[in-house]
């Protein structure tokens, strides 16, 4: 296996991967329709939802999955970056 830095390039499929993980991860922990906390993290950092749509779960059952987009990516690879910069000091 190969590892590089992720790039612009790669937003929409390591958010893709991000939405499949926390879905898988949290749900029947968390109500997806009432996540606020999850949609303030994603407006924090630019996001601007485009749609929520339901889709099925591996396993059974369903979850409410919410796409965002981002108008300006500096803004979510800055907010990375200083996570890392915080995660190194």
């Amino acid at each position: 296996m190969i590892l590089r830095q992720a790039r612009i390039a790669d937003a929409e499929q390591i958010a893709e991967l991000h939405a499949r993980s926390w879905q898988q991860t949290y749900r029947g922990i968390l109500r997806d329709e009432k996540n606020v906390f999850a949609r303030r993290f994603y407006e924090r950092l630019g996001a601007a939802h485009v749609e929520s749509i339901c889709v099925e779960v591996p396993g059974g059952g369903s979850a409410i999955e919410c796409r965002y987009t981002w108008r300006d990516l500096s803004v979510l690879v800055a907010a990375t970056e200083s996570r890392e910069s915080l995660a190194e000091g």
